[in-house]
């Protein structure tokens, strides 16, 4: 029975779709006196730039121009450090419905005048499935029919096996034999 149960498992294991995935990361920019750091970095979409800015007495202004779309244009303004606000900060989320993968150049000006230059690549966010494809039933609604239903019918029969493991573990575990001994006494 164990074995069986065993198998069960494997087999719901084995069918279970998988996807590999990665969180949005955020990237902090450190703008110094003489200074960027980073001043060349790569990310995926969905990630957030952040600039700090860290020289009490300086204002920066950090500009990215879209290639395509200059609606998609980005500019911010850190104000000279504040250890009690948060305005000397900059932050950029990267949309992957507005910034499409390739390079890109980000210009930092102090006080009006161009003074860094951060390179930034951006990659594609990516998610990838391990498993075969299949839709459950009633997960494709108003989609294709699937035309191949192997991977459908080795999920029922996994269903199948699960059920029936889980119902004999549980009719055997409730149906004990009551045996006499020798002396009259009941065992279990």
């Amino acid at each position: 029975m164990k074995y069986l149960t065993a198998l069960v498992l494997v087999i719901t294991i084995l069918i279970a779709p998988v996807a590999n995935a990665h969180g949005a990361n955020s990237f902090q920019f450190i703008m110094r006196n003489g200074s960027i750091q980073p001043d060349d970095v790569q990310v995926s979409q969905n990630d957030s730039l952040g600039f700090n800015n860290v020289v009490m007495d300086l204002e920066r202004t950090v500009t990215l121009e879209h290639p395509d779309n200059s609606t998609h244009d980005w500019s911010c303004t850190a104000s000279p450090y504040n250890s009690t606000g948060n305005d000397d900060e900059c932050w950029l989320w990267l949309d992957p419905l507005n910034w499409s993968a390739g390079e890109y150049n980000v210009l930092v000006f102090s006080n009006g005048s161009l003074w860094q230059t951060v390179n930034i690549t951006i990659v594609l966010d990516t998610h990838n499935e391990t498993t075969p494809s299949f839709v459950l039933p009633g997960g494709d609604i108003g989609g294709e029919i699937i035309e191949n239903n192997d991977v459908n019918y080795f999920l029922w029969i996994g269903i199948i096996l699960f059920a029936s493991a889980f119902y004999l573990k549980t009719r055997k575990s409730n149906d004990k034999i009551i045996v006499k001994d020798d002396r009259g006494e009941l065992n279990d």
